[in-house]
């Protein structure tokens, strides 16, 4: 098993973007019930939300879809893009 990093265990992540490097799964609406999918590797998330009532899990938008995927499994398996830099004024 991968250790995961201290600064992730509890960190901050709303609003950063990943690449998964391998499918992983995530929890769903279908047809107005949830469901188990799996959002294929190389397909970027973004973390929308971390809830202090669910630690474990996050709200991420994928595409055109919200869906709830493990904190964990998105640590190991996404790599986080990085943001562009700001430009300074006058360039």
């Amino acid at each position: 098993m991968i250790p995961i990093p201290e600064m992730y265990q509890g960190g901050k992540l709303q609003g950063r973007s990943y690449r998964l490097r391998e499918e992983t799964r995530a929890i769903g609406s279908m047809d107005g019930k949830q469901d188990i999918l799996s959002v294929p590797a190389g397909s970027i998330v973004t973390v929308i939300e971390e809830s202090p009532k669910e630690p474990a899990m996050l709200l991420i938008a994928w595409g055109d879809k919200t869906v709830k995927m493990f904190r964990v499994d998105l640590i190991r398996r996404g790599d986080p893009l990085r943001k562009p830099a700001a430009k300074s004024a006058g360039h």
